[in-house]
């Protein structure tokens, strides 16, 4: 009886692996014709999207480079991903500690009125604040995509940082203070 089990565990394994792998397969399909599309010109692509390129055309790269303005895009993209990502950082790990360390009312409140906050996908409110921005003359603006990014980071990383704060034991703290620490010190 045992060797039949393991037989038909086997026979389970091998087929639960072979609809993982066509699964992966069925995934990959979309890179593999980006890529060999990547390195054809536009007759070969639509004669057939399938085939391998008969030559390879790197136009379809420097094109593309040169149309996007490459460096300028990566620039902004850098610009705007580092000021976003300090700017939540600072203010969302004080906040997260003020509400970790601080056992107000309020504090609690406010807490879960960010995690509430993070139940509303972005896409329910994308359209109106794009009308909003627009109407207000903010869109094509670094500024406004960092305060975008900064009010929609927010809550997720001080939820984060407020569990990553309150498993920090509360006596490291205080062995601060007694050193002569601030709050504000021992924060940092």
């Amino acid at each position: 009886m045992a060797r039949w089990q393991r037989y038909q565990e086997g026979i389970f394994e091998v087929l639960r692996l072979s609809f993982l792998y066509l699964l992966l397969a069925l995934y990959l399909i979309p890179f593999f014709l980006v890529f060999i599309n990547a390195f054809k010109d536009r007759n070969q692509i639509i004669a057939n999207p399938f085939r391998l390129p008969s030559a390879f055309h790197l136009a379809n790269f420097t094109e593309a480079f040169r149309k996007m303005n490459y460096p300028y895009a990566f620039w902004n993209s850098l610009v705007i991903t580092v000021l976003s990502t300090a700017l939540i950082v600072f203010f969302s790990s004080m906040t997260a500690y003020l509400f970790a360390r601080l056992p107000w009312k309020f504090n609690r409140f406010m807490f879960f009125l960010m995690v509430a906050s993070m139940l509303i996908p972005f896409q329910a409110i994308m359209i109106p604040l794009v009308k909003i921005y627009g109407s207000l003359g903010l869109l094509n603006n670094r500024w406004t995509l960092m305060y975008m990014y900064f009010g929609f980071g927010c809550s997720f990383a001080v939820f984060l940082y407020h569990g990553a704060i309150k498993s920090i034991p509360l006596e490291l703290e205080e062995a601060a203070m007694i050193d002569g620490c601030s709050r504000f010190q021992a924060f940092f």
